[in-house]
């Protein structure tokens, strides 16, 4: 495999000064292709408040099936304001890019916000925000495999 790491420290940008690391792996096993991404970035805004991301993703391409999947998470924190993202079990198989997902959950978190996207399959997809439900919800750009 093939591995690239970048880091910078001090780095500013409209008065907001950060440090920022990335790592990023690729393999190649019984004919799958991985990408494995890890990153942190810490610093201050230019009024001194803090700011921190991480990140760890793994993606895959099976080139038979033509499938991908992606699993991961981030932690985001800007200021007093907190975001956070999880992709499980996400999955497309089978055509280009505007193929529907087969499978695979989203979630997208902040204080007071709870956002989940369960896709099954096809064209539909299930939307839940904050612990209310709403089925069935109709991806209109996807094409089904």
């Amino acid at each position: 495999g093939v591995q690239v790491a970048h880091s910078t420290q001090g780095f500013k940008l409209n008065g907001a000064v950060v440090d920022h690391s990335v790592t990023i792996a690729y393999t190649y096993d019984n004919g799958v292709y991985t990408l494995y991404r890890t990153g942190t970035t810490s610093g201050t805004t230019a009024d001194g408040l803090p700011i921190h991301h991480e990140a760890s993703y793994t993606t895959t391409w099976e080139p038979q099936g033509r499938c991908a999947t992606r699993n991961g998470s981030s932690d985001t924190t800007l200021e007093n304001r907190e975001f956070s993202r999880q992709i499980d079990g996400y999955e497309r198989c089978g055509v280009g890019l505007l193929g529907c997902p087969s499978a695979g959950t989203f979630v997208l978190s902040r204080p007071r916000l709870d956002v989940q996207i369960h896709f099954d399959g096809g064209r539909s997809y299930d939307l839940v925000v904050n612990g209310r439900t709403f089925s069935n919800r109709s991806i209109l750009w996807c094409i089904p495999n």
